[in-house]
């Protein structure tokens, strides 16, 4: 526990330096958290480091994940538009894991018609979500 503490003090240190880390120390460290298990957290060292080999490799794998959260935080790094066919994959694989909230964003996000009722993503992308917002850095304010 203590080193798992002491690991995490380094990094965030990394992060938070007043004189930029070299881009390969962030990316070290962004390679050792998502080895973790920790790729919301290693998205910050990609994103700081300017990594775009690894920020497409985090993409990637939120599609397969499931993980409409880090696929947007990897996509808007990359600045590149969200594309349907990773969206389509992505809400198949979230629902396949039981992720239904993700799945539906991303049928959203894709514009994706439910053959049943014609409607955007099966259910509205948004019921039951009250709260949760759709992308990082937006606020969802109570009505």
């Amino acid at each position: 526990m203590a080193q798992s503490v002491l690991l995490w003090k380094t990094r965030r240190r990394l992060l938070e330096s007043r004189k930029a880390p070299p881009p390969s120390e962030l990316t070290r460290a962004g390679r050792e958290l998502l080895a973790a298990g920790r790729p919301a957290e290693a998205w910050e060292f990609f994103k700081r480091s300017g990594d775009k080999e690894a920020l497409e490799e985090l993409r990637r794998s939120a599609v397969e994940d499931g993980d409409f959260f880090l696929y947007t935080l990897a996509a808007g790094s990359l600045g590149t538009a969200a594309d349907a066919g990773s969206l389509g994959r992505l809400a198949a694989n979230a629902r396949a894991k039981g992720l239904e909230l993700y799945a539906r964003k991303a049928e959203a996000a894709a514009g994706i018609q439910d053959p049943v009722s014609g409607g955007e993503g099966g259910a509205s992308p948004d019921a039951g979500d009250e709260g949760v917002p759709d992308s990082p850095g937006e606020a969802s304010l109570p009505a």
